[in-house]
């Protein structure tokens, strides 16, 4: 998946969404639900990355004759589930905590509205490591738990450390185009 991209690139996407799940395939797709989340946990999100990475966000930053990725398109068909497999924006913020110790919530972060940009007081080595590589593992057990086929509607940077945990949780894995 690209969270930007031309709208044909998503109409392709939809169509075969609508394909697999009406041969009964469940859709597990990422969405972390910026929108759900207390205003503490925005803050958190935003003191590692410096902003909320929402549909929002991406809907206000395309240029270039791109579109914001809609999940809605891809949602609703008939056939198998569609399962938001992703975290919550608590999860992410605790992962960081874990990994790293307590977010500082810096002045400007408290006091600059909640959808702009601040500067992130997170240690940014440390950021790939939840944003990408602990959502991987969470995404392969989800997929390795699964009782049938599934579509997985990821952001591109996810693939080779997903496979590289599903082969970690079973040598026998493999991936069926």
């Amino acid at each position: 998946m690209i969270h930007q991209a031309e709208p044909a690139f998503y109409e392709a996407v939809a169509s075969e969404v609508k394909q697999l799940k009406a041969q009964g395939m469940d859709l597990f797709y990422e969405f972390i639900d910026f929108d759900a989340a207390t205003l503490e946990d925005k803050r958190r999100v935003r003191a590692m990355l410096g902003f909320l990475p929402s549909p929002t966000f991406y809907a206000e930053n395309v240029s270039g004759g791109l579109v914001a990725q809609d999940n809605a398109q891809f949602l609703g068909f008939p056939g198998g589930k569609d399962v938001n497999v992703d975290l919550t924006p608590a999860e992410l913020a605790d992962a960081y905590e874990r990994l790293v110790g307590p977010l500082e919530i810096s002045e400007e972060n408290l006091t600059t509205p909640i959808g702009e940009f601040v500067m992130p007081t997170a240690d940014v080595t440390q950021i790939t490591r939840v944003t990408i590589d602990w959502r991987n593992e969470h995404l392969a057990e989800a997929i390795h738990d699964a009782t049938g086929d599934v579509i997985v509607l990821y952001g591109a940077a996810h693939g080779a450390g997903t496979v590289k945990e599903l082969y970690a949780l079973d040598p026998s894995w493999r991936r069926v185009d």
